[in-house]
This record gives C-alpha cells, structure tokens and sequence, in this order.
C-alpha cells in the first residue's frame, strides 16, 4: 500500500492510498475516545441505508486506525461555493437541502434516537457530493444533544463559509427557511433564536482562533 495523498484534518491523520487503482482511505486518530465514537458508529449503522456514508473495511484497535471506503466527488463547501460564484440559487438551494435531508436521515437512525446523539462539530467539508448523491463523514465528535440544534448549525455554517453572510447565502436560506422550520416543528422565533445563537458560537469560536 502506497501512500498517494495527505487530507486537511485539525486532529487526526487522513491518508489516501492507491492501490492498483484502487482507493482507500487511512484515518489514523490522536485520541482513543474519538476512536471509538467513530467507530462503533460504523459498525452500527448498516449500510445501503439512507443516510450515505462511507463503507468501514477494516480497523486496529491498538493502532487507532480506521481504513474507509474512499467516496470520489467534490466537498460540499466547494460545490456550494462555485454556486454562489454563477449566481446559481436553485442549484445552491438543491445542495443545500440535501444536506439538510441527509442530516434527518441521520437522525433517524435507530442508534442515534436511542443515545440522543448529534453530530456537533458539524462542517460543510464533512459532505461529499459524488455522481448527484451525498455522502457524510466523520463521527468522532458524536454526543448527546438536540437535533433541532444540529440542524440549524448546518445552516449557521454555511452563512460563515466566506463570503460571510453574503446576500446570496441570505436568499438561499430565506427559501429554505420555512420547509426546514416545519421539519423541524420550529416555529420562526425559536428558530431565529437557535440560529443567532449558534452565529455568536461561530463568532466567538472564530475570534480565540484569530487570538491564538
């Protein structure tokens, strides 16, 4: 196995490796605890079901290691990005919903009702868009919460993806805003609530990393 290419992450190791041609990828984690999150998650959540994910091959508990299914395509953040560049609402608002219809599924795992989990630390770099499908990944940061929260994150995320708050993004989920709120049993002052507190989390979250 060689090693082909090294992926952006703040706290675990991820290597893709190419094999005759064939793709997988290598997370290697710091720390034992996000291990096992991440890996119990997969090895609970049966596949070919909504929502997608990558395909858990193997794994090394003394290692830390787990070597996943590599999913080809473009990351969420990117596709997102090349929408607001061509002025594209309707496609952006296509992706968007997506994700947000992938993050439901989530939801509705049976594991994920029983423990109450969210996924957090939720990033749109965390959604691959492969052959008009989407896929999520990383589970190490899983833990009680509330899905009302977790969802609104996503939107709160994306109004922080520079541009920072565009006109664009604004529109995008101002169509958005009213499936997502019955969806989600929200009504809109609950749901402005939720969203501006979630941009101060952002912000304050923003400004120790510009300090430090």
């Amino acid at each position: 196995m060689s090693k082909h290419a090294q992926f952006f992450s703040r706290r675990n190791q991820v290597i893709l490796h190419n094999e005759n041609h064939q793709y997988t990828v290598e997370k290697i984690f710091e720390d034992n605890d996000s291990y096992i999150v991440e890996r119990d998650f997969y090895l609970s959540t049966q596949l070919g079901i909504q929502p997608k994910i990558p395909k858990l091959l193997a794994y090394d508990d003394q290692k830390k290691i787990l070597m996943l299914e590599h999913i080809k395509g473009e990351l969420l953040t990117d596709v997102l990005g090349y929408c607001e560049e061509n002025n594209d609402t309707e496609q952006a608002c296509i992706w968007l919903n997506m994700a947000i219809s992938w993050l439901l599924s989530f939801h509705d795992l049976p594991q994920v009702l029983e423990k109450k989990w969210v996924i957090h630390d939720i990033n749109l770099r965390n959604f691959i868009i492969s052959e008009n499908k989407i896929y999520g990944f990383d589970f190490e940061q899983l833990r009680e919460g509330s899905k009302e929260r977790d969802l609104v994150r996503l939107i709160a995320m994306y109004l922080h993806e520079d541009p920072i708050g565009s006109e664009f993004k604004k529109r995008i989920l101002q169509t958005l805003k009213g499936d997502l709120m019955n969806r989600l049993d929200l009504d809109e002052k609950m749901y402005d609530e939720i969203l501006k507190d979630e941009i101060e989390i952002l912000q304050s979250r923003r400004g120790k990393k510009k300090k430090e």
